[in-house]
């Protein structure tokens, strides 16, 4: 779940209004016309909520779950190191 930065909603909002001068490149890099219409549903999705979860395609949602997960280890792990270390060391961590 990616959301977009409250800055970059504002410059969201306003790319929208243009609209069809964003798509005119990518419509020329993407010849798949299945594929194109995935990305402005993803698009849509993204303006209207600042998120894309419902058109996120499964290939994109997994590779988002294993990153997810790489992450939440490595950062249990700090918590595991920080939560052993020494008191004198976590004051002056913290």
């Amino acid at each position: 779940m990616q959301h977009a930065p409250a800055g970059d909603r504002a410059a969201a909002r306003y790319a929208a209004g243009h609209r069809a001068g964003a798509y005119q490149g990518a419509d020329q890099r993407i010849a798949d016309a299945e594929e194109r219409r995935q990305v402005e549903r993803m698009y849509d999705e993204l303006i209207a909520t600042g998120t894309v979860e419902k058109t996120l395609p499964e290939d994109d949602r997994t590779v988002q779950d294993l990153h997810a997960a790489e992450v939440l280890i490595k950062k249990a792990a700090q918590t595991r190191a920080f939560q052993g270390a020494s008191p004198s060391f976590r004051a002056i961590v913290s």
